[in-house]
């Protein structure tokens, strides 16, 4: 499929603004969400849209450069352009630039992602911010804290955190509280307390 016009039009009106990576254009937000959303459907959103994204497939080199390094990788699902990665066998070894570099490729297709006991840091959270599409998300015995997940306020798709044995704490309350479709949250040995899970609970 070919760009629409209003798709067209945001990417003109972003580079004439210098392309910026963060804050909002204003001459993008002024074309309207609706008939962005609309476009990239292939037709009319509405408020109960729920059409998934129309998305090219990884890059076979990009998916073998994460296998190469041990990194499970696979469709969600038959022909689905959408990924569920997992460093688990290379976890002890991996740090920030390593995840960065090996998934800056696939940011728009990650849907499922597991970092669970690598060696990362906040710094790995501004990539993982830009995906888009990603619903499950395991930070477990990670290095963690609130700096990092508030790139991650007010993220569109994500319904799974694990955020146990992490740094995270009762500062990250409203941010956690921000992810409209958040469904399960895991914070056991985090440095959230009695009083954040009991105001988490209360509120969603």
């Amino acid at each position: 499929p070919q760009p629409s016009e209003a798709e067209i039009a945001a990417l003109a009106a972003w580079v004439q603004a210098g392309a910026p990576f963060d804050g909002v254009v204003p001459a993008v937000a002024d074309l309207g969400t609706a008939a962005l959303a609309g476009a990239a459907s292939g037709g009319a959103a509405g408020a109960n849209d729920t059409k998934e994204p129309v998305l090219a497939p990884a890059a076979d080199v990009a998916i073998a450069a994460l296998k190469e390094k041990l990194v499970h990788v696979q469709a969600i699902a038959q022909s689905s352009p959408l990924l569920w990665i997992d460093f688990s066998a290379p976890a002890v070894r991996t740090m920030d630039a390593e995840v960065l570099a090996l998934l800056e490729p696939v940011v728009t297709n990650v849907s499922e992602l597991t970092l669970s006991r690598t060696k990362i840091t906040d710094a790995a959270l501004v990539t993982i911010g830009k995906m888009g599409v990603l619903r499950r998300l395991d930070l477990r015995s990670t290095a963690i804290g609130d700096g990092g997940l508030v790139h991650l306020k007010s993220h569109g798709a994500l319904e799974s955190l694990i955020l146990a044995q992490t740094k995270v704490s009762d500062a990250s309350v409203d941010i956690i509280l921000s992810m409209p479709k958040l469904e399960r949250l895991y914070v056991w040995g985090s440095a959230i307390t009695v009083a954040g899970i009991e105001r988490l609970r209360s509120e969603r």
